[in-house]
């Protein structure tokens, strides 16, 4: 019995079709990869340059309150422009990071106060000493404030803001919330 393989010229067409195929997958597939992150870089670029030159944010007063279950800080922050910051979150430096994260948007050119909680005893000075209510102040302690917009369809997170605040007075009764 005779043994019959596939001719040399059938082998080298199958070859080259099989490599045209697989080249072409890779191809579709490598394109829409680059699309999605040329796309990213675009967006994070751009919202770079909004929160750049379009958003300004003032940090107005501190202060710190206590009630019978917790220490709140409060912060009053004034949106100076025209785009409103959709969604707010703070971290309390200290040796654990506590995150309050604020849903509620900051329209245009308005000033609003926040409350967060936090837990004194988590939270220590540079030198490792926690940090209590010492004749009414608090001391040394960083803020990071986290700012989402939206603008023009895109939206994404500004840089944060690193607040050190030497001094934190005790609130007056006009600056705490009501009951």
């Amino acid at each position: 019995m005779k043994k019959r393989g596939i001719s040399p010229l059938i082998a080298t067409v199958l070859l080259v079709g099989i490599a045209v195929v697989l080249a072409t997958v890779l191809m579709i597939f490598l394109r829409g990869v680059t699309d999605d992150q040329t796309t990213r870089s675009e967006d994070k670029l751009f919202l770079g340059q909004v929160c750049l030159e379009n958003v300004d944010i003032e940090y107005d007063s501190f202060c710190f309150w206590e009630d019978a279950t917790d220490n709140y800080i409060n912060i009053t922050i004034k949106n100076k422009e025209e785009i409103p910051i959709e969604e707010f979150g703070f971290k309390v430096i200290g040796n654990e990071i506590k995150v309050t994260n604020r849903q509620d948007q900051l329209d245009q050119y308005t000033t609003r106060t926040y409350n967060m909680s936090v837990d004194l005893s988590d939270i220590s000075d540079p030198e490792n000493t926690p940090l209590e209510p010492r004749d009414d102040k608090i001391t040394n302690i960083e803020i990071l404030i986290k700012k989402k917009i939206d603008y023009s369809g895109v939206t994404g997170y500004c840089d944060d803001d690193e607040l050190n605040i030497n001094i934190i007075y005790h609130c007056s009764k006009s600056e705490l919330p009501p009951p």
